[in-house]
Parts: structure tokens; C-alpha cells; sequence
């Protein structure tokens, strides 16, 4: 990390878009499951093994590369660090997307954000804040 712009961790705070991967985690109709099944034991082998396998996941908190959508481009893998870290700009829309399921940021939410916050940096990210991970447990309703 050593090539990371330090400005951006000295007045900054990490927040974290994840949410926890499990069994019964919401995914696609047509996706398997992910599992996990523990093969070694410390008990047993001296330490402890687990296989995690995933299939088509898709859902939740991810990232896609621009090679999945155009050939030619970049794959996850082929990004650096220091590209996925960068000042962010956290727009909320949670009562926009209560009211339409398929809500999508405009131009005026960014305008409105602005208006309050300051100019978006060159550079930034911009998330709505949609409210929907509370539905994270409810696949139905997630997805």
C-alpha cells in the first residue's frame, strides 16, 4: 500500500459496503448457492481448512470489471489498489428508492448533494445510499 496517496487516509474514514456471505444469502434464480464445508479440523489435523465455493453470485456489495461488459478491457484482477481507493461522495436516496423499487440517480440528487457538501471531486465515487441493504436478509424483498 505503500503507493496509495496518504492525503486520503489522514482526513479520511473507511466505510464498509459489505455485507456478511452466508449460505442463505439472497442470490439470482438461476445461481447455485455459495457454500462453505470445513474439510481439516484442529482437533483432528492441527489446523483448520474451509472450502468456500461460489457460483455466479452477482448480489450484494461487488465489484465488476469492465471486461465483463466490453472486451478488451480491464479484469478485476488487473486493477491496482491504489485505483479502487479514492474520496467518495455517499448520496442519499433512501425515500427515492422506497417510493420506486428501480429508482436511479439523477443529475439533481448530485446537484442537491452538492449544494450541501461542495463540488465532487475529479476522480471520486459517487453511491446512493439506497437503504436497500436492509432487505439483505429478506431475498424476496432484496432482490
Amino acid at each position: 500500500m505503500n503507493d496509495l496517496p496518504m492525503p486520503l487516509f489522514s482526513s479520511s474514514r473507511a466505510i464498509d459496503l459489505t455485507h456478511v456471505i452466508t449460505e442463505n444469502m439472497p442470490i439470482w434464480k438461476e445461481s447455485h448457492r455459495f457454500s462453505i464445508k470445513q474439510t481439516h479440523f484442529p482437533d483432528v489435523d492441527g489446523y483448520a481448512l474451509h472450502h468456500l465455493i461460489f457460483r455466479k453470485a452477482g448480489v450484494g456489495t461487488h465489484f465488476d470489471s469492465a471486461a465483463h461488459f466490453f472486451p478488451g478491457k480491464r479484469w478485476v484482477h488487473e486493477y491496482p489498489i491504489a485505483e479502487l481507493i479514492s474520496p467518495a461522495a455517499v448520496i442519499n436516496v433512501i425515500q427515492q428508492a422506497e417510493r420506486n423499487i428501480d429508482y436511479q440517480i439523477t443529475r439533481q440528487d448530485i446537484i442537491n448533494w452538492e449544494k450541501t457538501h461542495g463540488s465532487i471531486q475529479n476522480g471520486s465515487f459517487v453511491i446512493a445510499n439506497t437503504g436497500w441493504s436492509k432487505y439483505w436478509n429478506d431475498p424476496k424483498k432484496f432482490l
